[in-house]
């Protein structure tokens, strides 16, 4: 039984309803401090992110802020698939880095460093080039993505939109990178994960952003995520060592 697996995509796609990331950014060390390695995990968690980030764009999609998507799209066509085949390479080591690299980013003065508040053109496109590499090798670019998005729209709904608009991207790079590498699928499971995700925006996520007042909630989430991590480095630590 894939209970366990459920369970986390289901709570995971409620994140993802309120932030517009959560299904890679935190299911992915979830699902590989229970012991699923990496790309089984990515098989399990992207067509979920994929289709509630979908229906995101689909719903939101006059407040995107178009420039920032053209290039989003312009600097991590080319990095996602090269962070891929670097995945590919660490193995087992992708955990260790994706665990530093989440405790990293739930510091506001490190993500402040990677983009200042007062961050010109260059620096933007070149942490557009960083979080591609960091996507494709650990899942994990929506750790700095909303900080990205934070500096070009104020509204609630932009925030989300471009969000959404831009993680869709990532998703189709890799979907189309998986199948071109031909990288094993477990179709029932990914189906089954697609459903549980779904059920939960639909059911449950879509009001849950309408209600909540989003920034209440990041000091919350930056926690969880700091402690997920600390576990997935301790276990993988442990692992390698062992």
């Amino acid at each position: 039984m894939d209970t366990d697996i459920y369970l986390v995509i289901f709570f995971v796609a409620l994140l993802q309803s309120i932030f517009g990331v959560g299904v890679l950014l935190v299911g992915t060390p979830i699902l590989m401090l229970m012991g699923y390695p990496y790309f089984e995990v990515l098989s399990l968690t992207l067509p979920t992110s994929f289709f509630i980030s979908l229906i995101q764009v689909g719903k939101f999609y006059k407040y995107i802020y178009r420039n920032l998507l053209k290039k989003a799209l312009l600097f991590t066509i080319p990095t996602i698939p090269a962070g891929m085949v670097l995945a590919f390479y660490l193995g087992n080591s992708v955990g260790i880095l994706m665990g530093f690299f989440l405790i990293l980013t739930t510091y506001n003065f490190v993500v402040e460093f990677i983009l200042p508040t007062d961050a010109g053109n260059k620096r933007v496109s070149m942490t557009l080039i960083f979080m591609g590499i960091i996507h494709g090798a650990t899942n994990l670019g929506g750790g700095i993505l909303p900080s990205v998005v934070n500096q070009k729209c104020e509204l609630k709904q932009q925030k989300l939109a471009t969000t959404a608009a831009i993680y869709l991207t990532f998703q189709v790079i890799q979907i189309i990178f998986i199948f071109f590498r031909h990288y094993p699928v477990d179709v029932s499971r990914s189906t089954i994960c697609v459903m549980v995700g779904l059920s939960a925006y639909i059911l449950f996520g879509k009001y849950l952003f309408k209600l909540i007042r989003v920034e209440q909630y990041k000091g919350h989430l930056r926690i969880f995520i700091r402690m997920v991590a600390l576990l997935l480095v301790s276990v993988k630590l442990y692992n390698f060592i062992t």
